[in-house]
């Protein structure tokens, strides 16, 4: 059983025994020769008492924080026995927060349970609140001494009610209690201090944990790298059409990569990519095919486990239209594959035409580069028709304005696509996928519903790259000048433009006054975003607002502004990815008012 699962049984039962107490300080009330025991007895419930109130205090503190919503709390401490004590991101947050402390904490809650179960069973009383026979009886001798019943009994008898007399005082004595009594007490004192402890540890454990992401970071940016080399660069396409094969990248903010406690428990990294076959150059469609799959990189040896068909709990999908709660939902639990032969493969397109159980990889791509980094790749469950269509994030900003038919970018959809798309900033620039200029127009959402007033557009893509694609883009990292302003990094002041988009739900273009217009039309951007970033924080806050100016005025304290320093890219992800991951959970409802 889980640490939150005893937390919750131990809950549940402190008001039980304590109800246990009082039933039995009812039931001798009357008895006037006995108050001694009565008093005792009430003692003993209200020590029980007090110590329920103690736990009921630490456990509320330790919840904090593990238990985002004030209503969760509020339903968490009303039902101690419900099910959702037995929510499996409880149990790892709070494992998180007790890190080495975890057994001793479940020992000693263990310890404190049996304690309780066993006042109850000596009270009649189990563990559900239901009176046994025990108990019953008891009180049936309650109500006989009462009615003088000792006092009628034949003096043959005087033995039998000197035994029930002995039986009911030791039932009512305090010692029987005492040490299940000083039981609880040195473990609601050791919860205690275990929970203040490592409340008191947690801010420097997470600093200490601020640095983990880089490591994590350094593994995405590599496997991205050699995506590329792979797709584009490589020798993956072999066949006559191969000029006419196109990917494109699917963004994704990788919580759950970048900020795993430790490598044993961070999942595995997964890419999706989104490929594409163009028709003939005079052909007035843009595409004929497409496929979307799934690649799991490795260093090793061993056989990724399979995709699932199955759904995923996604927090970071988008859904443009009238509910916001329908996120379309993509793979992620899975039962593990077994280790099983998978060839090389020689030609992605030939491959991509065969068919493949998508719980087994197609095979797997080597990086012409480094021949040990592998790329598994698995068909997907993405479904996308031959007549879907694509469009860009600036197209989407443009129809959510006043005067069009088209459903608005909901203030939740915009937050989730800026922390997507800042944490993609981190884990692609300087990876060829990113060009150093890019814009909205160079995000696309691919429609993948046929209801026409609706369309789910899940994931951001980034702009298709042809396939056998001679060079590569890289970014520029040199300091640039828009008019007297100094851009020390393209890519994180491309990042301060489209978060202003998203902010007000509009392009740039469809903001500009006359005032910023100008010959160049980057300082004309940089006019209206240096305009706009003041009621930027009106709009969406401080959080919001202080990682646009950082992205556009970039005042970090580092001389190499390049992608691979980790001294930018610890700044970037706690300045900029940080904050607006925060509002978004904030903004969802999951994170209690402090």
């Amino acid at each position: 059983m889980s640490g939150f699962e005893v937390a919750g049984i131990a809950l549940a039962v402190f008001p039980i025994l304590v109800d246990g107490l009082v039933r039995f300080v009812d039931g001798v009330q009357t008895i006037k020769h006995w108050r001694r025991y009565r008093a005792r007895h009430q003692e003993c419930a209200d020590i029980m008492g007090t110590q329920g109130v103690y736990y009921q205090d630490t456990l509320e503190q330790l919840l904090t924080d593990i238990v985002q919503s004030e209503d969760e709390i509020t339903d968490l401490m009303a039902q101690p026995k419900g099910a959702i004590w037995k929510r499996p991101e409880y149990e790892e947050k709070l494992r998180q927060r007790l890190g080495r402390s975890y057994e001793v904490y479940l020992h000693t809650s263990n310890k404190m349970v049996k304690a309780l179960c066993t006042m109850c069973e000596k009270l009649g009383v189990d563990t559900s609140g239901k009176v046994g026979t025990k108990s019953r009886s008891i009180r049936q001798r309650h109500r006989r001494l009462n009615m003088g019943v000792f006092q009628q009994v034949l003096p043959d008898d005087s033995s039998r009610v000197e035994r029930e007399m002995k039986r009911i005082k030791v039932t009512l004595s305090k010692n029987i209690h005492k040490e299940a009594l000083d039981m609880i007490d040195k473990a609601n004192k050791d919860l205690r201090d275990i929970t203040h402890q490592n409340i008191y540890l947690e801010p420097h454990r997470k600093k200490r944990r601020s640095r983990r992401p880089l490591a994590e970071l350094k593994l995405v940016r590599k496997h991205a790298t050699s995506l590329y080399h792979v797709f584009i660069t490589g020798k993956a396409w072999k066949c006559s059409c191969k000029m006419l094969h196109m990917a494109s990248l699917r963004l994704e903010s990788r919580p759950e990569v970048l900020e795993a406690v430790n490598a044993d428990t961070a999942p595995k990294m997964r890419f999706r990519i989104l490929l594409s076959t163009i028709q003939e150059r005079d052909s007035p469609r843009t595409t004929s095919q497409w496929q979307e799959v799934e690649v799991i990189p490795s260093l090793d040896k061993k056989v990724p486990d399979a995709i699932s068909v199955g759904p995923q709990i996604s927090t970071r999908g988008v859904r443009f239209g009238t509910d916001a709660a329908s996120i379309p939902t993509a793979s992620s639990s899975q039962e593990p594959a077994t280790e099983y032969d998978c060839g090389l493969i020689h030609d992605m397109c030939s491959t991509l035409c065969a068919r493949h159980d998508s719980k087994k990889p197609m095979g797997f791509l080597v990086d012409e580069e480094d021949d040990t980094h592998k790329h598994y790749v698995y068909r997907a469950n993405t479904t996308i028709g031959p007549e879907s269509r694509s469009k860009s994030l600036g197209d989407l900003l443009s129809c959510s304005g006043h005067g069009s038919s088209s459903a608005p970018l909901l203030r939740s959809d915009r937050l989730r696509i800026a922390v997507t798309l800042a944490s993609s900033v981190l884990q692609l620039d300087g990876t060829s996928w990113l060009k150093s200029q890019w814009r909205s127009k160079d995000i696309f959402f691919h429609e993948k519903s046929n209801d026409a007033s609706h369309p789910s557009y899940p994931y951001p893509y980034l702009t298709w790259k042809l396939c056998m694609t001679d060079s590569n883009i890289s970014g520029s990292f040199d300091s640039l000048f828009c008019g007297t302003f100094m851009i020390r990094s393209e890519v994180l002041y491309a990042l301060g433009l489209t978060l202003i988009e998203l902010c007000f739900g509009k392009t740039l273009t469809e903001m500009h006054v006359p005032e910023d217009g100008d010959a160049n039309e980057s300082t004309t951007e940089l006019k209206t975003a240096h305009r706009l970033c003041s009621s930027v924080y009106s709009e969406m806050g401080t959080r919001y607002g202080d990682a646009v100016w950082r992205c556009l005025y970039q005042p970090f304290d580092v001389r190499d502004m390049s992608p691979d320093n980790e001294q930018l890219q610890q700044k970037v992800f706690d300045d900029i990815v940080t904050p607006l991951s925060d509002d978004l959970t904030n903004f969802n409802g999951r994170s209690r008012i402090k």
